[in-house]
């Protein structure tokens, strides 16, 4: 089969969760027999084409990106291009996926939309304009109708499927997230006292309440250090509060599992997450992770086995339990272990893709 598989940017240049997602699976798919072609921004006004992978990239001509994420690419001269059997499109959101279900009109091919959530927004009362078009406009009318076209609907949150079927009228079917064991198979640092955090510096990432469970650490453990990798429109607020904070705005796809290597605890403060990648990286590096009890997260942390669940906005237990785990080695040590085994069994990408080789074949 020929598959179209379509995602937001190229993730060794711009990373992110779901493109990662959707790179990681065409390089198995194709691994399998299946021609694969990769579509993705290329971040700028240059078109660029070329096989890694044994997977077919191209990556587009972009025209800008709204809202900081959502790259305007005209993807509808590719498809129409070749005869795919299959297209599969990363997240209902993005300016691609309104394409692929315009054109599914004019070309007969199975329609694969992947929800990776951004359903809902849980920000202690905080709403802002942007989300209420988001909720009142995009998803009761372009929602709706990009759904209306999907011949299979897959979430790679379990806790989204019920969402989808409120919002959208659609069953899905459930299709973890998932991250490459080999890839992030490195020993885990013990001794170290380096707490992280990775990703958007956002409200609905829990940043303001990031900053507070830092100083809580701060006041009460020694040697203590903080890292932060990622950008965003409350960086200023992080570089303001004054702790010695070791900060990384971008790190490329390809040198991240060195940052791991750096890392004793995570933490991800969340309000709302579907399936996090960087989870799943910590994970399978053997890194003990503190994270929101919010989206898909419980469905990958049992919570005192191979990692912690809080409930968000609770900064007290948040700073409680990673204390805790700076105090005690053996605690960190048996947690890196189970995470380690835990990512090995169910969200490892060749166990995913087998699965999508199922999926597609059904179709």
């Amino acid at each position: 089969m020929r598959i179209a598989m379509i995602a937001s940017f190229w993730p060794y240049i711009f990373p992110s969760g779901s493109a990662i997602y959707a790179f990681e699976l065409s390089k198995r798919l194709a691994s399998l027999g299946y021609e694969v072609h990769f579509f993705a921004s290329s971040g700028g006004l240059r078109e660029f084409n070329f096989v890694s992978s044994n997977v077919h990239v191209h990556l587009l001509k972009t025209y800008g990106v709204l809202l900081k994420f959502n790259p305007v690419v005209y993807i509808v001269p590719k498809i129409l291009e070749k005869k795919f059997d299959i297209v599969h499109t990363h997240s209902y959101l993005y300016f691609t996926t309104l394409e692929t279900a315009i054109l599914k009109n004019i070309k007969k091919y199975k329609f694969v939309l992947q929800f990776h959530g951004g359903l809902q927004y849980f920000a202690a009362g905080r709403r802002d304009m942007k989300v209420l078009i988001k909720e009142f406009f995009f998803d009761t009318i372009i929602g709706r109708y990009i759904v209306s076209r999907a011949d299979k609907i897959l979430s790679i949150a379990k806790s989204d499927i019920p969402l989808i079927k409120r919002k959208f009228g659609a069953n899905a079917e459930w299709l973890p997230n998932a991250v490459d064991p080999e890839r992030f198979s490195i020993r885990y640092n013990a001794d170290d006292n380096t707490v992280a955090y990775i990703g958007k510096l956002e409200e609905w990432k829990g940043i303001r309440d990031l900053i507070e469970i830092f100083k809580s650490i701060y006041d009460l453990v020694k040697n203590v250090k903080f890292l932060i990798v990622g950008s965003g429109s409350l960086e200023k607020l992080v570089r303001k509060s004054r702790l010695p904070i070791k900060m990384y705005r971008h790190i490329p796809y390809n040198k991240i599992h060195d940052i791991y290597k750096e890392i004793s605890i995570l933490v991800l403060p969340s309000y709302m997450e579907g399936a996090p990648n960087v989870v799943l990286e910590a994970l399978a590096c053997g890194i003990p992770v503190v994270a929101s009890k919010v989206g898909d997260i419980p469905e990958i942390i049992a919570n005192g086995k191979n990692g912690f669940l809080v409930d968000p906005g609770d900064v007290k237990t948040f700073s409680r339990i990673i204390c805790e785990l700076l105090k005690d080695r053996e605690l960190r040590l048996s947690i890196s272990r189970e995470a380690k085994n835990s990512i090995r069994e169910k969200f490892s990408f060749d166990v995913i893709a087998r699965k999508v080789d199922r999926i597609y074949r059904n179709l």
